[in-house]
């Protein structure tokens, strides 16, 4: 996809009636089951261009245990996406395992 279309647009092409996000994404099913570290919140990011509801998607992400952040309209999928990737490339050819997640570090 890259820059220029996101796998979340190109649904959202297909379905022009529904509500898409893009959300979910950035680690695997084994931290999705068991989002807890001893170091805080792994991070997960949300786009999306409903504010009414990107804000229950957020909702939820946060109540599975995620510091859910809103990255914005659901053109942001198009960055979402590879930050996804980099988790694959991290896990199976720099083998960091399935068990690790990104953070949101602030001052």
């Amino acid at each position: 996809m890259g820059l220029n279309s996101s796998g979340a647009e190109e649904v959202a092409k297909l379905a022009p009636r529904a509500r898409v996000y893009k959300a979910m994404h950035q680690v695997g099913f084994e931290v999705m089951a068991n989002p807890t570290f001893a170091t805080g919140k792994p991070v997960m990011f949300v786009a999306g261009d409903d504010a009414t509801g990107k804000k229950v998607v957020l909702e939820l992400v946060s109540a599975l245990g995620f510091e859910a952040i809103d990255a914005g309209e659901l053109s942001i999928a198009r960055l979402l996406e590879p930050y996804a990737v980099l988790w694959i490339h991290l896990m199976a050819r720099r083998n960091m395992g399935r068990s690790f997640a990104f953070g949101l570090l602030r001052r």
